[in-house]
């Protein structure tokens, strides 16, 4: 076990809102953790809060403990020193994570000097294996790119590189692939199970696309308005839900599976017929 959190609650004293009920999980070395649930259900506030990323005013309680260390009121000066080097964060919209001031190249050798603690001419190396291992084609070129010359798709990757070339004890992911297509998404999912089997690095991975959480999670946890409602195995849950509200979630993506593959299959009907 590399990471345990136990009654993690995130509220808002200025509302009284509770934005996050009691969260408890834990992740083991070298496993994918997923938390999934629609939007305003609490995934990235609980992982934001690990890591002391949240806003100012919101009051968080309980523990988090990587490595025998609490990381709930650590000083931000510590929790500097964990972020990005033992545990990386994959923001969702990366296009907000890069300065548009200076070039992906500047900032990802940037990064790599702060952190890794080797020569800009390192960095530079090691910027462009990273993109080249994210399969992004002359990353010579883009290197040399403003953030606002990419898209958000390809942002998306330029972080997961970063995070991949940092080699964490944990990655948390949240939305990885939301801004990319199926083929793009399959490779990214991919290369983070390489990642894994090369590295041991642990993931916590946030989507709602159930279809890539069965393919890489080892252990779910289902949160909704908040709460945590269910967790376990990912076989276990994805063959015996015991939540409604996870009963729903995977029902909704078989009936959508389904719908899917008779419109293709209509479509090669509609294209014979009109041949």
């Amino acid at each position: 076990m590399i990471l345990e959190l136990k009654n993690v609650v995130v509220n808002d004293p200025r509302s009284n809102e509770v934005i996050v009920h009691g969260s408890s999980f834990i992740v083991r070395k070298n496993t994918c953790l997923s938390i999934v649930g629609e939007s305003g259900s609490g995934k990235s506030m609980t992982t934001k809060a690990i890591l002391g990323l949240t806003n100012p005013w919101l009051k968080i309680s309980g523990t988090a403990k990587y490595k025998g260390k609490n990381l709930i009121g650590l000083k931000q000066s510590e929790l500097r020193k964990i972020r990005g080097k033992n545990i990386c964060m994959i923001p969702q919209y990366a296009m907000t994570s890069f300065d548009p001031l200076y070039t992906i190249g500047y900032q990802m050798i940037e990064t790599f000097v702060e952190n890794l603690g080797i020569s800009k001419e390192e960095s530079k190396k090691l910027a462009i294996e990273s993109l080249d291992k994210m399969l992004i084609n002359n990353p010579e070129e883009v290197i040399k790119k403003y953030p606002h010359q990419l898209s958000g798709g390809m942002l998306q990757r330029c972080m997961i590189a970063i995070a991949i070339a940092m080699k964490p004890d944990i990655i948390i992911a949240d939305e990885p692939t939301t801004a990319l297509d199926s083929i793009n998404q399959r490779e990214v999912v991919e290369e983070f199970k390489r990642l894994r089997d090369v590295t041991g690095t642990s993931l916590i991975f946030i989507s709602h696309d159930l279809g890539v959480v069965q393919s890489l999670a080892d252990d779910i946890l289902v949160m909704k308005n908040g709460e945590c409602v269910e967790y376990g195995t990912a076989k276990k849950i994805f063959e015996n839900p015991q939540h409604e509200y996870t009963k729903y979630l995977i029902d909704t993506r078989v009936s959508l599976t389904e719908s899917f593959i008779k419109a293709m299959e209509k479509g090669d009907t509609d294209d014979v017929c009109a041949g």
